[in-house]
């Protein structure tokens, strides 16, 4: 499991009908994702396909991760099903899927102001652990006005 991860993300409407199904590969170190990349594949669509009818049969709705590894035959094997979003949701957001401001739209009628220019037309994201210092200015901005400075933001630093 320490490789490569398949994830499948969807979503399962009230009335079992089952959204896009959103395929990435993850490259894994030490259980995270550390990169993230946007792929198409059929037998995949098919597995999280055939994993979201059935949870729609049982009742279930909401957002639906399944995740795969693949096997030295080529196939794949889903091991973990998550009714939620999963700590790739952002990933997925900069890759061009916007699972929360669909679930949002879909469970409330509501619109998110997107800021189109921060969802990326690439294929892949690199994720970055980092620890970043929150100026005691931006905080007050945050207690008084609600809500974070917009400031340009602070660029991670990548050495080790």
């Amino acid at each position: 499991l320490e490789e490569e991860k398949y994830s499948l993300q969807t979503f399962v409407h009230r009335d079992g009908k089952v959204g896009e199904i959103f395929c990435t590969v993850h490259k894994m170190v030490s259980g995270r994702s550390l990169k993230v990349e946007k792929m198409a594949n059929a037998r995949l669509e098919n597995i999280g396909l055939r994993f979201a009818n059935a949870m729609a049969s049982e009742g279930w709705f909401g957002p639906l991760n399944i995740q795969c590894q693949r096997l030295q035959s080529g196939e794949f094997i889903a091991y973990e099903l998550n009714g939620r979003f999963t700590g790739a949701t952002s990933a997925r957001y900069h890759l061009g899927f916007d699972e929360v401001g669909d679930t949002l739209h879909t469970l409330f009628g509501l619109r998110l102001e997107n800021n189109k220019s921060s969802i990326s037309a690439s294929r892949q994201v690199s994720k970055y652990v980092t620890t970043l210092p929150i100026p005691d200015e931006a905080e007050i901005t945050f207690r008084n006005q609600g809500k974070w400075q917009s400031d340009p933001p602070i660029e991670p630093n990548t050495e080790t």
